[in-house]
C-alpha cells in the first residue's frame, strides 16, 4: 500500500487488542526508495520469507531473512556444463545409444562442449542462492554462494548436493577469485551483486576441483547427452536421488523451496 497516497502522517498510532487488554503501537512511516532499503528494514531475529521480491532472467528472486543474514535465491532453468566430455558406449544399464558424459579434465580422448543441462521439471528443481551479512557501512556484504537440488517427487522431499565438482558437500560453490571480488565490492546494490554472482556461476567452466571419486558413477548416470549431436539430453534415472548426497544445512531447511516451484 502506498501510505503517502492515502494521506497517512509520518507517525501514527494503532490500538491493538492483546488477550483482553489493549496495546498502543507507534508506527513510524519511512519511505523506502529501492529494494536495498526494503531489505535493510526487514532485518530481524524471526526468520521469514519474502517471495518474488524481484524479477531476473524470467525467474522470480526470493528473499529469506534469518537473524542478521539475508539470503537471495532463484530457481535456475538450466546448468551450463562448459567442461570436458568423453564418449561412452552402452554397457547394459538400459541405454542403447552411444552417449557422452562430463569428466572435467583434458586428456587424449576428451573434448570440450558447453551444453545446457535442464533438470526434469517433474522430478527436480535447482535453486541458486547468495548469502549476505550486514557490513560495517550498513550495506549488505556478500558472504558466499550456494546451489541446492530439490526433489519434486511425491515421496522424496529432500535437499541434495548436485553431483558435480566445484561444489562443497554443504552446497557451497567454489567461486574462486570472483567470489572474493563480489565480497570486496560493498558499494554494489544487493540485487546487482546477486545478478553478478549468478552470471559468474552460469558462465563458469567446470573443472575437477572438489570432484569426489565416488561421485563419478552418479555424474555419468545423470548427466548424459546423445553422442549423435552432443546436445540432446538423455533421460535421468528415476532413482536419481539415490545417486545424490543429502544436504541437511539449517540454512536450506528453513527455506520453503517446494512452495515456490
Amino acid at each position: 500500500m502506498n501510505s503517502g497516497a492515502v494521506g497517512l502522517p509520518d507517525r501514527f498510532y494503532v490500538l491493538a487488542e492483546n488477550t483482553g487488554t489493549f496495546d498502543v503501537v507507534t508506527v513510524q512511516r519511512t519511505p523506502l526508495t529501492n529494494v536495498d532499503s526494503v531489505l535493510k528494514t526487514l532485518v530481524q531475529d524471526t526468520p521469514f520469507l519474502v517471495p518474488r521480491i524481484a524479477f531476473l532472467n524470467k525467474e522470480y528472486v526470493h528473499c529469506q531473512m534469518s537473524g542478521k543474514m539475508l539470503t537471495l535465491f532463484v530457481k535456475i532453468p538450466f546448468l551450463n556444463l562448459d567442461t570436458f566430455w568423453i564418449l561412452r558406449k552402452p554397457e547394459g544399464d538400459g541405454e542403447t545409444r552411444p552417449f557422452i558424459v562430463p569428466i572435467f579434465i583434458a586428456n587424449d580422448l576428451s573434448f570440450r562442449v558447453s551444453p545446457k543441462w535442464v533438470p526434469p521439471a517433474d522430478q527436480m528443481a535447482i535453486f541458486f542462492m547468495v548469502h549476505y551479512v550486514p557490513g560495517t557501512d550498513s550495506a549488505w556484504r556478500y558472504s558466499h554462494a550456494s546451489v541446492v537440488l530439490i526433489s519434486l517427487l511425491k515421496d522424496v522431499k529432500d535437499h541434495f548436493k548436485i553431483p558435480l565438482p566445484n561444489i562443497y558437500t554443504n552446497g557451497k560453490i567454489c567461486m574462486g577469485g570472483s567470489g572474493e571480488a563480489l565480497a570486496l565490492d560493498t558499494k554494489m546494490p544487493v540485487l546487482e551483486n546477486f545478478s553478478a554472482a549468478l552470471e559468474v556461476f552460469q558462465k563458469a567452466t567446470w573443472n575437477a576441483d572438489l570432484l569426489r571419486d565416488n561421485s563419478r558413477e552418479s555424474i555419468e548416470r545423470i548427466f548424459r547427452l546423445d553422442a549423435s549431436d552432443n546436445k540432446t539430453q538423455l533421460p535421468v534415472p528415476k532413482d536419481w536421488y539415490k545417486l545424490c548426497m543429502k544436504i541437511s544445512n539449517q540454512e536450506f531447511i528453513a527455506i520453503p523451496f517446494h512452495s515456490l516451484v
